[in-house]
């Protein structure tokens, strides 16, 4: 072998090598950049729809924050009393609040009012059973976190 052959064989293993090096270490900064931005963002949408669940949240507590403290509805609480029902729960009252279901459960999860609103038809009912035992389950998930 001529001093040419190994020569170019030097400067080809270390062009090779010094490319290697230089791919590994500059892949390795960008994909941590990458990562480290898309966790950025991600934080930030997590953090908008956590924001947007609040207000929502907070919006309907406002809202129905006169009922309860409401003393026809406390008495409608203990007595049960229909009269409460026709003359305060309609479908005009829950469209105006933008309520799709309305329930009134008791300290000891019993559901007292239970008021689904259809708004294809514009009507009252109950809910289903699976919707409102789903809806009593996560109640006691939530209540269970405070």
């Amino acid at each position: 072998m001529n001093i040419r052959v190994k020569l170019l064989s030097i400067v080809f293993v270390t062009l090779v090598f010094t490319i290697a090096v230089l791919y590994f270490a500059v892949s390795g900064v960008m994909i941590k950049s990458y990562l480290e931005i898309e966790s950025h963002n991600t934080e930030i949408k997590i953090n908008g729809v956590i924001r947007s669940f609040v207000q929502i949240c907070e919006d309907y507590s406002n809202k129905l924050n006169d009922w309860a403290v409401w003393d026809n509805t406390y008495d409608f609480m203990l007595d049960k009393n229909q009269r409460y029902v026709e003359s305060n729960i309609s479908y005009e009252s829950m469209y105006l609040l933008k309520l799709d279901f309305l329930f009134f459960v008791n300290a000891s999860n019993e559901v007292i009012l239970d008021a689904f609103f259809h708004h294809g038809q514009k009507k009252i009912s109950n809910a289903p059973d699976s919707f409102k035992k789903r809806i009593l389950e996560i109640a006691d998930i939530l209540s269970s976190k405070n």
